[in-house]
């Protein structure tokens, strides 16, 4: 049974240790300053240079604070997006109501937007806003297959390498890269040599950038050639 505590993160934004994989969902340093580095001036807003329309894959809802963030980045500027999102563990009721993104900026306000995504129907696009649908499905990463060319951006944010290795394989990272449309984007705040070899072994194109608070260094990955 996994069992998860909710915990209060350097920022003031909370997030869940897990007991059963030994780490936290986000750092201790500050869960929303950790995504809005990684995922959204890292990740989004590169991929918004070329796309007034995204399309988001995401291996690991988890508590939500990255897709939470960037409904909010995208409503400010109207920008359309369709969100798939993978999670074999979701949130209870409970663990989603400890959370507290909504009573936090940039995220006040958002309240009903959190829970409406945690509360929506799987396996099927839901129109969360007038500019934001969310697919969330129930499926383990390994055994997930993108379709090709169908992404413009990859948020990869599973457990870290060190205790979930297998699922920062070449092989996952081949499909991702797939799924890709060519010159598209993955960020993820791992930089470590073993992620940074699979990404390159699966085609990418890899640079470490700066990473957030408490981290040297994050990966952002590009796909650089078409199929």
């Amino acid at each position: 049974m996994i069992k998860r505590k909710t915990i209060v993160t350097a920022d003031g934004s909370t997030t869940l240790f897990d007991s059963v994989s030994g780490e936290h969902y986000h750092s201790m340093n500050g869960a929303i300053t950790e995504s809005m580095h990684v995922f959204i001036e890292n990740g989004l807003k590169p991929a918004m240079l070329r796309h007034q329309k995204l399309k988001v894959l995401e291996y690991g809802f988890g508590t939500g604070l990255n897709t939470l963030l960037t409904f909010q980045h995208l409503q400010k500027l109207d920008v359309l997006c369709e969100y798939t999102t993978l999670e074999v563990f979701p949130l209870n009721e409970y663990e989603i109501r400890q959370l507290n993104f909504w009573q936090t900026e940039p995220l006040s306000d958002l309240e009903t937007i959190f829970l409406r995504m945690h509360d929506c129907d799987w396996n099927s696009f839901v129109q969360i806003d007038t500019h934001f649908s969310i697919r969330k499905l129930p499926v383990d990463f390994r055994n997930y297959n993108p379709a090709l060319l169908a992404y413009n951006l990859v948020y990869f944010d599973a457990f870290s390498p060190s205790s979930q290795a297998e699922l920062w394989t070449t092989s996952i990272f081949e499909k991702i890269y797939k799924g890709l449309e060519n010159k598209g984007i993955l960020v993820t705040y791992s930089a470590s040599g073993l992620v940074k070899r699979a990404l390159r072994e699966a085609g990418f194109r890899v640079k470490r950038l700066p990473g957030p608070p408490g981290k040297r260094h994050m990966l952002f990955a590009t796909k650089e050639n078409p199929i």
